[in-house]
């Protein structure tokens, strides 16, 4: 399944992948944020079979538009979803690979290695782990290294990123689907780090390899929206998951970075600015738990966009 939001530049490459594909046994569910430019016209000319289209009216954000279209996948009874950015491609075999491998049984959730798509030599998720460093952070292992056919292998991880990890419907209904609360960024490093609190386990595969094309339709990773969504929720994920002193702690090297990137001049004096801001909006956003929120049972319940 996939999200859509303006994405008509990188349909063509994400749709011919799935045409490409060997397994022909799939369907892809894709839900629309409300996109201003020609993405629904796009899957709509597709015209395979297989497509399910969902229209919301509003862009409702990443995590409650895949939560709607894991909950089509549960009411019809599909036993693995591939949640999958449609700013992606990948090679003709790769969801007979996953597949097969799912075939095992012995995880409920598998991630792929994901490369950079303009420099596919060179990695950006191979594996992820949980570190307090900064504050607290879910660090992507193997980010950047261009070593990775000769050193990676399979093996079990703390974390798999939002843009492409096969999921087992049947874990879902029992540990829960992403938080709503956060609109995009951090949604998954919460379900993987609810994930982990109940023992379910990540299997990190080396093959198939995913391209990536990172932050294409956020406007890139230092844009206003990026900077604002991530700090943002990075507070929100602290006081969802953290006591009030230990937020108090970690608050202060996230505060330290900001001004160290000023000082580096890694980020602008308005960069810098709305980092604070977006984590003033952190610790005054009022929460809604997980098992209240409303738009479990109604998709397009009025919570509003951040």
């Amino acid at each position: 399944m996939t999200v859509t939001f303006n994405s008509a530049s990188v349909l063509p490459e994400f749709l011919a992948s799935l045409d490409s594909q060997t397994n022909t046994n799939w369907t892809l569910i894709a839900v629309d944020n409300a996109s201003s430019d020609d993405s629904v016209d796009q899957l709509a000319a597709w015209g395979d079979p297989r497509l399910q289209l969902v229209r919301n009216p509003a862009n409702v954000g990443f995590a409650r538009a895949t939560n709607q279209g894991l909950r089509m996948a549960m009411e019809q009874n599909i036993e693995w979803v591939l949640i999958l950015n449609n700013d992606t491609s990948f090679s003709p075999d790769a969801l007979a690979v996953l597949m097969q491998r799912a075939s095992a049984g012995d995880a409920a959730v598998y991630a792929p290695h994901i490369v950079y798509h303009r420099s596919p030599a060179v990695t950006w998720y191979a594996g992820g782990h949980f570190s307090s460093a900064w504050g607290f952070r879910a660090e992507l292992e193997g980010e950047g290294q261009s070593d990775w056919p000769a050193s990676l292998k399979e093996r079990w991880t703390e974390f798999a990123p939002g843009c492409c990890k096969l999921v087992s419907t049947d874990m879902l209904r029992t540990s829960g689907l992403f938080d709503e609360d956060y609109f995009v960024y951090w949604e998954d490093v919460d379900l993987c780090w609810r994930w982990s609190k109940h023992g379910i386990r990540i299997r990190f595969l080396a093959s198939p390899v995913i391209r990536h094309d990172v932050s294409a339709l956020t406007g890139g990773e230092s844009s206003a929206f990026s900077i604002r969504m991530y700090q943002l929720n990075q507070v929100l994920f602290l006081r969802k998951n953290f006591g009030k002193l230990s937020i108090a702690l970690r608050l202060v090297p996230i505060v330290s970075k900001i001004a160290l990137c000023f000082i580096l001049r890694k980020d602008s004096l308005s960069q810098s600015r709305a980092r604070l801001a977006a984590i003033a909006e952190g610790l005054r956003y009022a929460l809604v738990q997980i098992g209240d929120q409303s738009c479990l049972n109604n998709p397009i319940a009025a919570r509003p966009a951040p």
